[in-house]
């Protein structure tokens, strides 16, 4: 073992010492060892059902960029982790989960080279994490050269390191509070469902029985129904949250037309808006149709809750408007707003888990951290920033088509997950809005 890989497993196992390690800790600290001693320039992990572990959130002012570092001093691997996002913040392409699991599942050989080069050129290389008892888990690193044997070695001597806190913390995680949430919040959504469909049903008797239901009684109606669709909401945002396998749900590709789509969207939501005083337009600056390649489920989850944002703080006589575009091999999708824009230090923990504004009274805090989240697992991102006219401008960014031409979407059920209409899932991600016309 050559004295560079010493000094790096020296460094690592230094930051792993802590009787109160978290598993992200362990991790973030594995994935830059990793990346120093084979070059990586992306490492995932796994448990040992091929279960790929998403990274925690990391505010943007956390970490000081390159150019804002004085001269003099050396990054730490954790600076130089968190900046370069070494440990992946998406899942892998789904042919590699696909290599990934069936490698995690015959458990073959201590390291196996999942891909000698893909598009990137990359070679992608999975190392189990094995203990005496058994395979706990896996690290997958991309690599941009062939690795050597003492390159191997290293990552072998790392991995077996790496096993028996990543276990333990694993087994830990698993009875954490998080997956009871997610348990419980499966059983609240049944019973609110059904006293949803309860309460729709009496108004539609009322409304049978007399020609009109009577004031008072609309009323009350109206407010308990709202409040249902409030606590489907969060039902729904803490199932999505808590959901213990990021990739259980592939990503199911529909061929739609993107600017018809966004159009007929912004159709649908013009009844919210008109409650909030607010304007809202839809700009298609591409001039022609533009078929993608896209889950809608995703897509329609992102769109809503940055329109549902949007309006909600944009100003009576204000407007939000929804913009597509194309830059180079991007398409861009921006929801802009005419309200007070993002303020100054917030902009960096917008998309954290459970995070709410200074000034928000209401809401889980989970809204943006689930839009990131299904703006990642498609390819895209989900970025943030203020207007130089005022208000504020989040930007999904998706990749762009190929040009010659987009194949036909081989999903064979599109309408999986769209068990609820389009008015549903509007009432239930406006329906903060909607308070405003209730009370």
């Amino acid at each position: 073992m050559n004295e560079r890989t010493n000094d790096v497993l020296l460094q690592y196992f230094e930051q792993t010492l802590s009787d109160g390690l978290t598993l992200q800790a362990l991790l973030r600290a594995a994935a830059g060892a990793f990346a120093k001693l084979l070059d990586a320039n992306g490492v995932y992990f796994f448990t040992e059902k091929g279960m790929w572990l998403r990274p925690p959130e990391l505010a943007e002012e956390t970490w000081p960029r390159r150019a804002e570092l004085p001269d003099e001093k050396e990054p730490s691997l954790c600076d130089r982790q968190a900046r370069e996002d070494i440990w992946c913040t998406a899942p892998p392409d789904l042919k590699y989960m696909k290599r990934i699991k069936t490698c995690m599942a015959k458990k073959a050989g201590r390291s196996v080279c999942v891909c000698k080069k893909d598009a990137a050129g990359l070679a992608w290389w999975l190392f189990l994490l094995e203990t005496e008892q058994a395979v706990c888990g896996a690290a997958v690193c991309t690599v941009p050269a062939p690795l050597d044997e003492e390159a191997l070695s290293g990552a072998h001597r790392l991995a077996r390191g790496i096993a028996p806190r990543f276990a333990r913390l694993v087994e830990g995680e698993a009875s954490i509070p998080g997956n009871a949430v997610a348990m419980l919040s499966h059983e609240f959504k049944t019973p609110l469902t059904v006293a949803l469909s309860s309460l729709q049903l009496l108004r539609r008797t009322l409304e049978d029985e007399s020609e009109a239901v009577p004031g008072k009684t609309e009323k009350y109606i109206d407010y308990a129904e709202l409040n249902l669709y409030k606590a489907l909401r969060i039902a729904m945002n803490l199932i999505e949250a808590q959901d213990a396998d990021p990739c259980g749900r592939s990503v199911r590709p529909e061929k739609t037309d993107l600017g018809k789509w966004l159009a007929e969207l912004t159709d649908s939501a013009q009844p919210y808006a008109e409650i909030t005083g607010v304007g809202l337009t839809f700009e298609n600056r591409m001039g022609e149709p533009c078929s993608l390649i896209c889950d809608v489920f995703y897509l329609e989850r992102i769109l809503l809750n940055l329109l549902s944002n949007a309006l909600k703080h944009a100003p009576p006589g204000s407007s939000v408007c929804i913009v597509l575009e194309q830059t180079g091999d991007a398409l861009l999708i921006h929801v802009e707003d005419e309200g007070t824009g993002i303020p100054d230090g917030a902009r960096g923990r917008l998309f954290q888990k459970f995070w709410r504004g200074p000034k928000e009274s209401t809401g889980t805090g989970l809204g943006l951290y689930l839009a990131q989240r299904f703006a990642g697992e498609m390819g895209g991102t989900l970025q943030a920033e203020n207007r130089a006219q005022g208000g504020a401008r989040f930007t999904l960014c998706l990749p762009a088509p190929d040009p010659k031409g987009v194949p036909a979407a081989v999903h064979s059920d599109p309408a999986a997950d769209h068990t609820d209409s389009r008015d549903a899932v509007l009432r239930i991600e406006f329906s903060e809005l909607l308070s405003q016309k209730c009370i």
